[in-house]
């Protein structure tokens, strides 16, 4: 009898099909003994996997087989007769709930006489990576959540994912782990545009996906304006436990995304806040105040710096205040109840090469301090500095009842400087201070940081900058001053500003 060899290399799976059996005789019939093994190359993906079903269509014949035997990833078929000429090859994974989780089909002529080969692809059959909605209806200027949600995978490291989003109607405020099953987890996100880009990787040796677990990471927004509007969702790479799924191109990881339901709340309420010069802490007067949203007003900061902006129909709001000679400053606001309160802290404009540090925060701790170390300087409150003399770097204010600010200005730059930020009331944590510094060079604000919201100890290291105008983010938690090693100022503070 002749043999008809077929070697099938998927990119999920891969079956070898072996027709026939060796041996010198002449050939009795076209129809040829078959046998086919499926082996799954990436169990990561194909986990869920608990039948794989076969079925051949040749002629006016359909052939159909199905296996739930399996052994170190490979399922295993009876054989059955194939006749020489085309024939199509029908491959599904199907899961615990005979749910087609894995699928691909190819036609192949089978040529008598010599071997054969058939290429096949199978393809997630469902959504692997997709968002699920917290809420599917939402009112604008309020939050929502959209859960980013793992299935049919056994395994994962670090994956990235794209979302693509309307700017106009949303914006992204924050991405956080979806709770403590998944282990120790890193996660990144950034918007360019109407995309925001997320990386999640996990910490430590364990790669198993947890049992009723999908959620990987939380995904926060706000709603802007009222209608509908459409999340999508790309994965565009995935890492398991042994390297990255090669087997699957961007489009083979299906995805679900989420449609959101906006409506307009009804209300009227007020803004209102304060604006402060960041180099003394003092009110500023004439300061323009413009809100945009469902309504547009502005007004003129009084002289004792306050403004009060009514009758504002509820919705999502961006405030702008802008003097001549200050960087102009810009807040957002979500009116949703009687009165929201937004307060600003806008600084100077700085000569082209200098920099500042602007340190604002909530009510409590009511003392934060802002410390730099540069030029083997450490510059706080008990050592101001100057502009003009090394460290070349200043302590404008310093703000001891809470808010801020807390102002360091550098004149020239020579050296690395080392930002951190101190506890210096102790309690409560700084985690819960909401401390914010806002970066400026020259006329412009270059970079803004908001406290850790996890972590041990009273200093908050925030940032560095090098001698040649790069930023390094820390933005840690630690025990000790990175500048000094100290664990706390040994000085007393004044009282009073």
């Amino acid at each position: 009898m002749k043999v008809i060899r077929f070697a099938v290399p998927l990119t999920l799976i891969t079956a070898a099909l072996v027709i026939g059996c060796s041996g010198n005789r002449p050939m009795k019939s076209d129809r040829q003994p078959t046998a086919l093994a499926v082996t799954l190359l990436k169990t990561s993906l194909a986990a869920t996997v608990q039948k794989v079903t076969l079925e051949v269509a040749q002629n006016d014949q359909i052939i159909r087989r199905d296996t739930t035997a399996v052994a170190d990833g490979h399922f295993g078929f009876s054989s059955f007769d194939l006749y020489a000429g085309n024939a199509t090859f029908t491959v599904n994974g199907l899961d615990a709930s005979n749910r087609v989780v894995y699928a691909g089909s190819t036609t192949v002529n089978i040529q008598p006489d010599q071997n054969n080969s058939v290429s096949l692809q199978l393809l997630p059959a469902v959504p692997m990576v997709k968002l699920s909605p917290y809420w599917m209806q939402r009112q604008t200027a309020s939050p929502f959540v959209s859960q980013l949600e793992l299935y049919n995978i056994a395994k994962f490291r670090s994956g990235d994912f794209q979302v693509t989003f309307d700017p106009t109607a949303i914006r992204f405020d924050s991405i956080r782990p979806s709770g403590t099953a998944w282990g120790a987890l890193t996660d990144t996100a950034s918007v360019i545009e109407s995309q925001l880009l997320i990386r999640v990787s996990r910490q430590g040796n364990d790669d198993v996906v947890p049992s009723n677990a999908p959620a990987l990471v939380d995904l926060w927004f706000t709603a802007l304006t009222a209608g509908a509007t459409n999340l999508t969702l790309l994965a565009t790479r995935m890492v398991d436990n042994v390297d990255a799924i090669a087997e699957l191109t961007d489009s083979s990881f299906v995805a679900d995304g989420q449609t959101i339901s906006i409506q307009q709340p009804s209300g009227h309420g007020t803004i209102m806040g304060s604006v402060s010069n960041a180099l003394n802490g003092d009110p500023l007067d004439s300061v323009d105040v413009m809100v945009t949203g469902p309504a547009q007003r502005s007004v003129k900061t009084k002289s004792d710096g306050t403004f009060s902006i009514a009758e504002l129909p509820y919705g999502a709001y961006q405030v702008v205040a802008s003097k001549t000679g200050y960087i102009q400053g810009t807040r957002s606001a979500q009116l949703l109840q009687p009165t929201v309160n937004l307060d600003f802290v806008l600084t100077p404009v700085l000569d082209s090469n200098q920099y500042r540090a602007v340190l604002t925060w909530g009510a409590e701790p009511n003392d934060l301090d802002l410390h730099l170390w540069t030029l083997g300087t450490e510059i706080y409150f008990s050592n101001k500095g100057s502009l003009d003399t090394i460290p070349y770097a200043l302590l404008d204010v310093d703000d001891v009842s809470g808010y801020g600010p807390e102002t360091i200005t550098i004149g020239t730059l020579l050296d690395t400087c080392k930002f951190s930020v101190y506890n210096y009331s102790g309690s409560p944590d700084i985690t819960v201070s909401r401390a914010h510094i806002d970066f400026y060079k020259g006329a412009s604000l270059i970079r803004s940081f908001d406290v850790p919201t996890t972590g041990v100890g009273r200093w908050w290291y925030a940032f560095d900058l090098t001698p040649t105008g790069s930023i390094i983010e820390r933005n840690t938690i630690i025990d000790y001053n990175p500048g000094s090693g100290q664990s706390s100022p040994q000085q007393a503070k004044p009282t009073q500003k």
